[in-house]
């Protein structure tokens, strides 16, 4: 009866381990697509070697585990779309879904997101699956935070670099202008019956004109640069690469002050 006991518990903890093996071996990867109005009516059937996972529409998450490897999911509409993501056991992977509008219906489409990305999106959708994501995850509300941070640290230096260039620009264009209509001084003395002698006392600008000139244009200068620097296109880049998981540079997280986190 012992002997029998013993091979029944050895057997559970065989299957148990078997299970979990299982468990931990597979990539887990959640499919979700927005809630949006545009390209809402068309909806299409999620397939992973050809095999249905379920239907993709608007508002849709769906949950899906695949062993290790290499794996194709597709969809058909008025034309196939595909993608190819490359997965590892026990991790957890990402994919927004979506819909381009065609000529007839509309083109499925697929993008591998971040997991910071991911969070902030699928909030939206089903918090309480939101919140049971990997704990790598758990930190996307300081990073959308961060973003917004960014966004007005962006804006409030453009528009400063943008205004620096304007006023400075008008006031060397005055300084320009009246240093080109500047008129030499000049003195008139009377010599009575030997008629007036005119003496020029100066015969050009004051030298703090062109000085005056040239900061204005160094401060023009360094207003286009700036508002250069901190353009949308650079934003979006520097906000892409932070929700890829990188570290802000230095010099940007040394610019932002409390008022940009409001």
């Amino acid at each position: 009866m012992k002997k029998q006991i013993r091979y029944l518990f050895i057997i559970t903890l065989f299957v148990s381990a078997c299970q979990a093996y299982g468990q931990d071996s597979l990539a887990t990867i959640y499919f979700y697509r927005a809630s949006k109005f545009a390209g809402s009516f068309v909806g299409y059937n999620l397939k992973h070697n050809g095999n249905i996972i379920g239907p993709v529409k608007s508002g849709t998450l769906l949950t899906y585990q695949c062993p290790a490897g290499v794996q194709i999911f597709s969809a058909t509409t008025e034309s196939e779309s595909s993608i190819k993501v490359e997965v590892a056991s026990g991790e957890t992977y990402y994919i927004e879904c979506g819909i381009a509008v065609g000529v007839m219906v509309g083109k499925p489409t697929f993008r591998q997101a971040s997991a910071i990305q991911a969070k902030v999106d699928i909030e939206k959708l089903d918090k309480a699956i939101a919140s049971a994501l990997p704990s790598k995850v758990l930190e996307s509300n300081q990073a959308a935070d961060t973003i917004r941070a960014l966004a007005n640290l962006f804006q409030r230096k453009r528009k400063g670099g943008t205004t620096r260039a304007v006023v400075f620009g008008a006031l060397g264009i005055g300084s320009i202008i009246g240093t080109a209509n500047y008129k030499p001084t000049t003195v008139t003395i009377n010599q009575g019956s030997a008629g007036s002698q005119i003496i020029e006392i100066s015969s050009g600008p004051p030298a703090i004109n062109y000085v005056f000139i040239g900061f204005n244009a160094i401060m023009v200068v360094t207003g286009i640069t700036q508002a250069s620097n901190y353009s949308t296109q650079k934003l979006d880049a520097l906000i892409n690469n932070y929700k890829e998981g990188n570290p802000l540079p230095a010099k940007i997280k040394s610019k932002l002050k409390a008022k940009d986190f409001k």
